[in-house]
């Protein structure tokens, strides 16, 4: 465990709140992971927790959807602006909130969040915890320096929270021990991503989208390794072969220029519509006659997740917590990565045979409520805090007995 100023804190009440700091860094709107900790601070009190966001951004940027939307429901957030990557100011601004909030855990979620987790440990009296979510290489800095120094970092964390198997053994590769790093998959709310048809009516509408189009969708961040470009070959494959489909694709990212010109260019852009970010993830997938994600690399994908809490048909390309997310022919359909005409042909039997891909989309739901469902997995994330908070208590009370026998 890595010692703090809080070592002499002592024990705990059982009744009092565990005080957490979620801190992450985001250059864009964001997705999944800002989604799931807006809703799990949400909850948090259920589980004797009191969460306050953190969330470190470039000046000048776009106004952060997650925050302002964190504010309106009454969760305490901070937006912490930086003029430069790396802003020595930062950790002292990080240092105040601590103490404002009185915060016990800081909990980081990318390998700037937990930098600053570690460093906030050394001079404050809280714990620092990771989750982390994957290490998507999109540059060669972040392949040879930024991610292997996070597992190493993460390594020395009294607690790291990884949210697929392949996390975790990288993680326990990189040094990490075995009793410091636990699985704990993704999940979701299960109460915000279910059916609506008045819902689903609405978004259609505002789309254009008819009541006989069949809607191919997806929802995340526009990134190479999210394969945008596959999905748009893909459903160029299917749309010269059925007139009736339409391709929606949600979320922001570097290639959202690049695929909107693409559209243009295969004569597809009367089918197909870019929404660019949307906040209201869960109307967005209930538009969708199909949910397709085609990436060559993920962690535990939270659109995914959701669109099969949603009830919506989902395909995948079956590359990293994918393949145990969904059961192939069962819960959805998977596809090899990086073959269009295998997607393609996914989507036209997903369409093709309505009647199966509702029997797989309810057993999809079904798991996910059963499995995957966000008030579990923030149960068992405020008791393993719990456990880490009773240890270092233990530990200072012991420290303070060997102390006083000293004297």
């Amino acid at each position: 465990m890595i010692g703090s100023p809080g070592d002499a804190a002592g024990a705990r009440s059982p009744t009092q709140p565990i005080r957490v700091l979620e801190l992450r860094s985001t250059s864009a709107q964001g997705g999944g992971p800002e989604r799931a900790l807006l809703l799990a601070a949400a909850a948090a009190r259920a589980h004797g927790l009191e969460e306050t966001l953190c969330f470190l951004r470039r000046r000048g940027e776009p106004e952060l959807w997650v925050h302002r939307r964190a504010l309106e429901t009454g969760t305490a957030s901070h937006l912490v602006e930086e003029r430069f990557a790396i802003e020595p100011r930062t950790l002292g601004r990080l240092r105040r909130l601590v103490r404002l909030h009185r915060i016990d855990i800081v909990h980081g979620h990318d390998y700037k969040a937990d930098l600053l987790s570690f460093l906030l440990a050394r001079l404050e009296p809280v714990e620092p915890v990771a989750t982390a979510h994957g290490w998507p290489v999109r540059t060669a800095r972040e392949r040879l320096l930024y991610y292997p120094g996070d597992r190493r970092l993460l390594a020395s964390f009294p607690l790291v929270f990884a949210v697929s198997p392949d996390i975790r053994d990288r993680l326990l590769a990189a040094g990490a021990a075995a009793e410091a790093v636990e699985l704990v998959p993704n999940a979701v709310d299960v109460d915000v991503f279910r059916a609506d048809a008045a819902a689903r009516a609405r978004v259609r509408r505002e789309w254009g989208i008819g009541d006989l189009d069949q809607v191919i969708g997806s929802l995340g961040r526009l990134d190479p390794e999210k394969r945008p470009d596959l999905l748009l070959e893909a459903f160029a494959v299917v749309a010269s072969q059925r007139p009736d489909v339409r391709l929606v694709v949600a979320g922001a990212g570097p290639l959202g220029p690049w695929l909107e010109q693409e559209a243009r260019r295969r004569g597809l852009a009367d089918r197909s519509r870019a929404l660019g970010h949307r906040a209201d993830a869960e109307d967005v997938l209930r538009g969708f006659d199909v949910f397709v994600q085609s990436s060559d690399s993920e962690g535990s994908p939270y659109s995914l997740l959701e669109a099969m809490a949603t009830g919506t048909p989902v395909i995948a390309t079956a590359v990293g917590d994918a393949p145990a997310l969904v059961r192939d022919r069962v819960d959805g359909l998977l596809a090899p990565p990086g073959d269009a005409r295998s997607l393609a042909r996914a989507i036209d039997d997903t369409l093709r045979h309505p009647d199966a891909a509702r029997r797989r989309a309810a057993a999809a739901r079904q798991r996910v409520c059963a499995e995957r469902s966000l008030a579990a997995r923030q149960g068992r994330v405020a008791e393993s805090y719990r456990r880490l908070l009773d240890a270092r208590g233990a530990t200072a009370a012991r420290r303070a007995a060997a102390d006083r026998a000293a004297s």
